[in-house]
């Protein structure tokens, strides 16, 4: 037996092989101290007196899924090794074979995923392009996308969050060659491999044919027929899809074919924005609950709640479908009663598109079956509402006429099923009676076994005249008679004794055994029938997937338009006008989190931005005044209208924004060795070479990680760059009081502050908007009410004054006077380096693209001018 299990253990060296052994999985050697460490279970040994004793530890079949949970959670990889044929008909060793290998991307069993998506991806780059696909067993979903550069990469895994990268292992990569259209994965990969590591994802480098493409581009025609796929998004199609099958030991029949991602009818959000905005995750914790997401998220169904953050995530930007959506929602806002009975009906629909996965997936089980029978029983009610209550609005009725109940399947189901199958099919006990005829005559077979055991007990306690005999049973010994100790004489002699326990005597007889082997014969082949039966009932609803996949994604949809009814019929949205451009108006604006966070009445406030004068808005005000919620909310509103949303808003009349930069907030990237300016600046040039003018930008408090006329400086010229790309509608808030003069300035640029009113020394925050600039900063009254000593507050209040009449502060220690505040033309010119033509032409190098011989040709020019 561990010669078998060594051969399969060396055809999965990377993970923990989970060996079946009758009621348990067992682990051996190096698995077994790690799953005892990892899983706190009991390490012990076989062989235990032999010189080289094997450490082993074990967990029971029936709770392999709590414990598979925790090691998927902890990162590790595992190949569940089965027994293939029934141990008690197994001519010597019994056989056993990995039918799967579990890895956070591969997870199926919905005991083991939350109701989000569960994506596998595969990522490779080629010539400074990038590939990827995205793939979740669990639902069939499949997407793919090239893009020309890492950023596109980027965004694309932060919107997705898959649970497992592939890559193509480094020694094993091809050279391309130079052709990127080749689309085989580099060496490079290296390179990208680490800064996925860097970036929190979870990797595996997994030798795989597909990341050829040509091995790719064929096994996906093969699969899907004819793709709209660019080169590197082919292979790394191909390359999932590969190791989804090798490690499913399935051909998976319900994967979708791979969809391109990247469409110019979305807004796109990267990384830093889907971040910022904390769409689908919070800042502080990473968690859904008080994202974007979490809070708008009212649907009652799993493939609802999957739906949703996928509009959140990609934003239409186009007119038509996203006026079919504001007007799917209106109809339901304004349908209380019928939006309320459809989302009641919808609560009994289970999670059916990971159920149908798992039909494809061959891994099924009575229950689910079950599940989905109930499940479309369910859409049959709701066929019968939509029937009395029609839904008018285009995309209603279109998703309405693609939700079928298929009444054939939920009768064939509630017909063969009993009410509560077993969870696994080996328990026996899932068809009705009258099902089959050939399975309810095995168990006529069995039941009139146990009766004529039922019967003995009256007749030997008459027959022998020992009134506490009793037949009993157990799954060592079987059936026997059991007699007390103080009865033991008067046992007839046709009783075999057969074991002594506390409370008496037990015994066999010839008959008895003679009617426990037919029990247990016709109980095995019942048992067996039923699972051919059911694995027959598994490949029928297989044959009717595709529709069944298309029903639940259509449940899903109408889930997701009446959570959004919901939330804009009971929090006070509104409908928002859209248009291809114009003026971006909105009145009484709320921010759709903190309204709901915040203590007390929210207080709304309004924006207008526009092309011709108010582009760009200079915002100032104290610390803690709002300004960065006010920003947010006017970006969550534009992010929710273009998902389908209705508003939390008393109006608003939008355009179409193509994207949303932001630009808020400070951190470190220590990993990349990046300070928080550095960061800063990345950010920034990302959104000065990309914005275009139907984008939205935010930014705060530009140019703060470097010295005062270094950050004013930065944040000057970026508002006047950004004020010339005309149409860039920009929220700029500030600190820097010198840029209001931005207004007088700059045609299109105008100021807004935080109200906040000074009463005392205290401060009394307004978080209004209002015209013009703000009076001063309050960062002093800031300090005070964050807790920071009266000797410091009173202190800087001094020295505030005296700098502002620029008059000269003595140091408090009793040293040297400090410098007042001196005039910024004047300072600007003393910090300002004098112009050096060295300089200047050593800046212009192309070092990357100099060979080592004109590098040194050029040194040896530039010392020649130093001489």
């Amino acid at each position: 037996m561990m010669k078998q299990y060594y051969s399969i253990k060396r055809e999965h060296p990377e993970a923990l092989l989970l060996f079946r052994m009758g009621d348990f999985y067992e682990t051996f050697g190096e698995d077994a101290r790690t799953v005892s460490r990892e899983l706190d279970i009991v390490l012990t040994a076989r062989d235990r007196k032999s010189k080289n004793p094997v450490p082993l530890a074990g967990i029971p079949y029936h709770a392999l899924d709590s414990y598979l949970a925790k090691l998927i959670r902890r990162g590790f990889r595992v190949a569940i090794c089965d027994q293939l044929e029934d141990p008690k008909a197994a001519r010597g060793l019994v056989k056993r074979g990995v039918t799967r290998v579990v890895s956070p991307g591969t997870v199926v069993e919905g005991a083991l995923l939350d109701a989000g998506h569960n994506f596998l991806a595969a990522a490779l780059e080629s010539d400074g392009r990038y590939g990827l696909a995205l793939l979740d067993i669990s639902t069939g979903d499949f997407r793919a996308a090239q893009f020309a550069s890492r950023g596109g990469l980027e965004a694309e895994l932060a919107r997705h969050a898959p649970a497992e990268v592939l890559v193509a292992p480094v020694a094993d990569a091809t050279d391309s060659g130079g052709d990127a259209g080749n689309g085989v994965a580099e060496q490079a990969d290296a390179g990208l491999a680490g800064w996925l590591r860097t970036h929190g994802f979870a990797v595996t480098e997994a030798e795989l044919e597909g990341w050829l493409h040509p091995v790719a581009a064929k096994a996906l025609g093969k699969r899907f027929g004819a793709l709209e796929l660019e080169p590197l998004a082919t292979t790394a199609a191909g390359a999932v899809l590969e190791y989804a099958g090798a490690t499913q030991f399935s051909e998976l029949a319900h994967l979708r074919p791979p969809v391109p991602l990247a469409t110019r009818e979305q807004m796109i959000l990267d990384a830093v924005t889907l971040r910022n905005l904390e769409v689908v995750r919070a800042v502080g914790d990473g968690g859904v609950r008080d994202s974007l997401f979490g809070h708008i998220n009212a649907t009652v169904t799993a493939g609802g709640g999957r739906t949703l953050r996928e509009w959140l995530l990609r934003p239409l930007a186009t007119l038509e479908p996203l006026a079919a959506r504001h007007d799917a929602v209106g109809e339901l806002v304004g349908k209380t009663l019928p939006r309320r009975e459809i989302r009641d009906i919808l609560k009994g629909f289970q999670d059916v598109e990971r159920l149908l996965s798992r039909v494809g997936h061959g891994s099924a089980s009575p229950r689910d079956l079950a599940g989905l029978g109930q499940s479309l029983a369910t859409v049959g009610e709701l066929q019968q509402l939509l029937g009395e209550e029609p839904l008018e609005a285009a995309l209603l009725a279109a998703t309405a006429g693609e939700i079928d109940p298929h009444p054939e399947v939920s009768r064939h189901l509630a017909g063969a099923l009993v009410d509560e199958p077993p969870l696994v099919i080996r328990d026996g006990g899932i068809f009705r009676n009258g099902f089959s005829s050939k399975l309810d005559q095995l168990r006529g077979q069995a039941t009139q076994g146990r009766e004529w055991v039922t019967a003995l007990q009256a007749q030997e306690r008459k027959r022998t005249g020992i009134p506490r005999l009793k037949v009993g049973y157990n799954r060592v010994f079987g059936y026997y008679l059991e007699i007390p100790k103080k009865d033991a004489k008067k046992a007839p002699e046709s009783y075999h004794r057969k074991q002594t326990v506390a409370t008496g005597e037990r015994y066999i007889t010839p008959e008895l055994k003679e009617q426990e082997s037919a029990i247990l014969r016709a109980d095995e082949r019942a048992t067996a029938l039923e699972g051919e039966l059911f694995r027959e009932l598994r490949e029928w609803v297989l044959a009717r997937l595709p529709s069944l996949q298309a029903t639940a994604r259509a449940v899903g949809q109408l889930d997701a338009l009446a959570a959004l009814a919901e939330v804009a019929g009971t929090r006070d949205y509104c409908q928002p006008e859209m248009s291809e451009t114009g003026a971006l108006h909105v009145s009484d604006g709320r921010h759709p989190v903190i309204e709901r966070l915040r203590e007390g009445e929210y207080i709304p406030n309004s924006l207008h931005l526009d092309d011709a004068q108010r582009q760009v808005m200079i915002l100032t005000g104290p610390n803690m005044g709002g300004k960065s919620t006010y920003m947010r909310q006017t970006a969550l509103i534009c992010l929710l209208a273009q998902a389908g949303s209705w508003v939390p808003a008393a109006s608003a009349r939008l355009p179409l924004v193509d994207r949303i930069f932001t630009r808020v907030g400070a951190h470190d990237d220590l990993v990349h060795g990046h300070s928080t300016f550095m960061v800063e600046m990345l950010e920034l040039a990302n959104i000065l070479q990309n914005a275009t003018p139907r984008s939205l930008v935010l930014l705060d408090e530009i140019g703060r990680g470097t010295s005062t006329y270094d950050g004013l400086a930065i944040a000057w010229a970026v508002a006047e760059q950004l004020h010339a790309g005309r149409g860039v509608k920009t929220m700029f808030a500030t600190h820097y009081h010198q840029l209001t003069d931005l207004a007088r300035l700059l045609d299109r640029a105008f100021n807004a502050h935080m109200q906040a009113r000074e009463e005392g020394h205290e401060l009394l925050l307004l978080y209004r908007v209002a015209e013009g600039p703000a009076d001063a900063s309050f960062g002093v009254h800031v300090a005070q009410m964050a807790g920071v000593p009266d000797t410091v507050t009173r202190r800087a209040r001094e020295v505030l004054g005296k700098l502002e009449q620029d008059a000269t502060v003595e140091v408090a220690t009793g040293g040297g006077p400090v410098q007042a505040v001196f005039d910024l033309a004047q300072a600007a010119a003393a910090e300002a380096p004098q112009a050096d033509p060295l300089r200047d032409e050593i800046r212009k190098l192309d070092l990357m693209n100099m060979t080592p011989l004109q590098a040194l040709e050029k040194l040896h020019d530039l010392q020649q001018e130093l001489l």
